[in-house]
């Protein structure tokens, strides 16, 4: 539980390292992001110096499919850790591993039970004098949509009201709302709540679920883009080599940029149906999605719109609206890039991050609309709830930067979580090998926590 992490790491004389890099942060973070609508009304502000004491935590959970089987299915595994925003690095730290199909879903709620827990376990710790008075406020809780669905309990991405945020319609994704239909009102703080998820009944506002950038963008809209600008390459301009010709022409294009920008590499390989369905290669009942990670897809981006800008019909108005969603994309990646150090967006970066964000939404809708009624393709899709989430996430990039809300860190510890996982399934069930992976967890950290003399 938090509790005793939190005591065991300042008793470590890691807490520096861990926890907290410089109290003097401290201050700076109150000062730029406590006008979040989720911690305007926030009690802490009522302790003494919190300004100077609170450290501010976010959560993260998610499901990691584990691909040894346990009878006759592979089964998913969640993963409940937290993390300092003011550490040194973002390092979590594990509360609860439990596979989901063992969670009941009835009175005996397994995820209310666990999450019951983890609530009283960080309110314990308010206004803790035993550690140096530094004492954990949880800020926002992070993860992907089905995770927010399933464990705390708000609308699906699928429902007829699906953002938990706001009260959009479902059939209203498939335009670009107005933004200040975006902003959220200041939670009160009236406490108790009548929330299904425990967390969100005093530890939390309901309003700290963080949209998160990696998710919504890198691994939604973008991937839509991209499969389909790749369709776009391949199938609609014109040539006269084979398809399997084009598919390597155009990533040795792609690996000649990435090197000559020394630049991350987004693509090893390049085949159909990494980003269409080869029984459906004039795209007429789905949409391509190009399948790659989330930091391949930030550098696909920049390497497309260089390559796009050298073969489109620059006559052509989709072609161009094709070129804006590019580059809105890449330089709503170059902006938060640029100010990654600071806690919020100001002003004036906001309103030209919010530009891009509106430029590339309003472009998807246009360009989803034009193929579909002009040609009968399903290109460049863009009435889903993650295009919806993303505007949500740059809306409030005004109260904190989304690079310090994604789960970049979750998703690596997470994996690390699966690979552990993996080893100890061997010869075991879900409740053994549950018990061996949290022995093996306690003893890594203990040797990490332990000082060199110890190991001795």
């Amino acid at each position: 539980m938090p509790e005793t992490i939190w005591f065991s790491l300042w008793k470590s004389k890691h807490f520096q390292k861990y926890i907290l890099e410089d109290a003097r942060t401290l201050p700076s973070f109150w000062s730029a992001c406590g006008q979040h609508p989720a911690l305007l009304n926030h009690p802490v502000k009522t302790i003494q110096n919190y300004a100077k004491r609170a450290v501010p935590v976010v959560l993260h959970g998610d499901g990691a499919a584990v691909t040894m089987h346990i009878g006759s299915n592979s089964k998913s595994c969640l993963f409940l850790s937290f993390r300092s925003l003011v550490a040194t690095a973002s390092i979590h730290f594990l509360m609860a591993a439990v596979w989901t199909m063992a969670c009941s879903k009835g009175r005996f709620n397994t995820s209310k039970a666990i999450f019951r827990r983890i609530a009283r376990s960080f309110e314990a710790l308010m206004d803790c004098q035993t550690t140096g008075g530094f004492f954990p406020v949880v800020i926002w809780t992070t993860g992907d949509l089905e995770y927010f669905g399933d464990f705390h309990h708000v609308a699906r991405w699928n429902a007829s009201r699906p953002c938990c945020l706001c009260s959009v319609p479902k059939e209203a994704l498939q335009h670009v709302p107005p933004f200040e239909t975006l902003a959220l009102q200041a939670d009160d703080w009236s406490l108790p709540r009548s929330h299904p998820c425990p967390l969100f009944q005093s530890l939390m506002s309901p309003q700290s679920i963080a949209p998160d950038y990696m998710h919504t963008k890198h691994l939604g809209c973008d991937l839509r883009l991209l499969g389909s600008v790749v369709w776009m390459m391949i199938f609609e301009l014109p040539s006269t080599e084979s398809l399997e010709h084009r598919l390597q022409t155009l990533l040795h294009e792609a690996k000649a940029f990435w090197s000559a920008t020394q630049s991350r590499s987004g693509l090893n390989n390049l085949t159909l149906g990494m980003f269409c369905d080869v029984n459906d290669k004039q795209c007429r009942k789905k949409y391509p999605k190009l399948k790659v990670k989330a930091a391949e897809s930030v550098a696909c981006i920049v390497a497309f719109l260089h390559l796009w800008q050298q073969k489109m019909d620059h006559t052509n108005k989709a072609h161009v609206w094709i070129k804006l969603s590019l580059q809105a994309s890449a330089d709503m990646d170059i902006i938060l890039k640029r100010h990654s150090a600071e806690w919020k967006l100001t002003p004036e970066v906001h309103s030209d991050f919010m530009t891009c964000t509106k430029t590339y939404s309003v472009c998807m809708v246009a360009l989803q609309n034009h193929y579909w009624n002009q040609e009968n393709r399903k290109l460049f899709q863009a009435d889903t709830f993650k295009g919806h989430w993303m505007l949500h996430s740059a809306e409030l990039a005004q109260y904190i930067n989304p690079r310090w809300t994604w789960c970049y860190s979750g998703e690596s510890f997470m994996s690390s979580c699966k690979v552990l996982m993996q080893a100890c399934l061997k010869g075991r069930g879900m409740l053994s090998s549950l018990h061996k992976f949290i022995e093996r967890y306690n003893i890594a950290l203990s040797m990490d926590l332990a000082e060199s003399w110890q190991l001795k």
